[in-house]
């Protein structure tokens, strides 16, 4: 099923009549109140843990690489097609384009990252998306991670540039423009806590952010990326479907294929403290990519395998609005 011109137009239309746009306000709090929240709800997980507010790093350094220097200005989340899409005949050839996305988001200076899937009608297969992607500023690091089949007959979790602005059937991302200001800075190491919930740094956080702001009328929404200093985690690459159509989710699981990687991993991060209450479709409350840096490997983050050992250096930011966005009368 090869992507013609005819269907890259179709994707890109500005006001393309088969795309679904819902808007929601997220709660926003202060930035001090945020990192007051994490801090308390890693704490018990954690040995070491600080959550504070400082000025964001450069993002463009060797050890980020990625496409801004920050994370702030217009922040939104945006979720993207879902999960239903990929039991339906048409789940290969459907694609979302960045550029639509910034249109449903009403935003101009598009800096994009975040987790999605492959397209696997102009990819030629399917596996893991890593959009990093400043429009904006024609800067584009987004990564691509596929299961490769060494010389042994052994899957490996194999990483390359992506130079499209075109996703699969789904994607969680957040916007901004990039700049540079106050953000959060979350450092923890060794995991002390056996809670299974916990294996995962960024769900362990949008658990504790359900619990601090239930009380709100709106969820919370936090973007930003994360570093893995030390210690391994597990992870999951979609192999090659070669095509195949299937009709219920637990035949996609068989093609996940898992891995253990780090350290000297780098994150890109959605997350939502709970389901919106104003909405008919059900969004994704977190999504995490992840790729090594030196650009070799990468894949869709679960949580660690090496609770002693484990450091991660996060920077996040809140959203004030999340952008649902679907594909109509497939």
């Amino acid at each position: 099923d090869d992507d013609d011109d005819d269907d890259d137009q179709s994707v890109h239309t500005p006001n393309n009549p088969h795309l679904s746009v819902q808007k929601v306000p997220l709660f926003v709090p202060g930035l001090k109140d945020l990192a007051s929240a994490l801090e308390t709800t890693l704490t018990p997980h954690f040995l070491n843990v600080s959550a504070r507010v400082v000025r964001c790093p450069d993002l463009t350094s060797s050890e980020w690489g990625l496409a801004a220097e920050g994370l702030l200005g217009e922040n939104k989340l945006y979720d993207v097609g879902g999960e239903h899409h990929q039991v339906k005949p048409y789940a290969n050839r459907l694609a979302f384009g960045l550029e639509e996305v910034a249109r449903a988001g009403n935003v101009t200076e598009a800096y994009f990252l975040g987790a999605g899937a492959a397209p696997r009608a102009s990819v030629g297969c399917n596996g893991e998306l890593i959009p990093i992607d400043n429009l904006y500023g024609n800067v584009r690091k987004s990564k691509l991670a596929t299961v490769e089949i060494d010389s042994h007959g052994i899957p490996r979790a194999a990483l390359q540039q992506y130079r499209s602005s075109k996703m699969g059937f789904l994607a969680n991302l957040m916007s901004s423009h990039g700049d540079r200001g106050d953000v959060i800075e979350v450092r923890v190491s060794r995991r002390i806590s056996t809670d299974p919930t916990c294996e995962s740094f960024t769900d362990c956080m949008r658990r504790g952010l359900s619990e601090t702001y239930r009380k709100s009328s709106n969820p919370v929404g936090l973007g930003g990326v994360f570093r893995v200093l030390n210690g391994q985690v597990r992870t999951h690459v979609m192999a090659d479907t070669q095509g195949k159509v299937f009709t219920e989710s637990a035949q996609v699981q068989e093609y996940l294929k898992m891995f253990t990687m780090g350290p000297d991993l780098v994150a890109a991060t959605v997350f939502i403290s709970d389901q919106p209450r104003s909405t008919t479709k059900s969004v994704r409350l977190e999504h995490t990519h992840l790729f090594h840096s030196s650009e070799t490997t990468g894949g869709h983050y679960h949580g660690d395998v090496t609770p002693s050992e484990i450091e991660y250096l996060a920077y996040l930011v809140p959203n004030h609005e999340l952008i649902i966005v679907d594909r109509i009368g497939e």
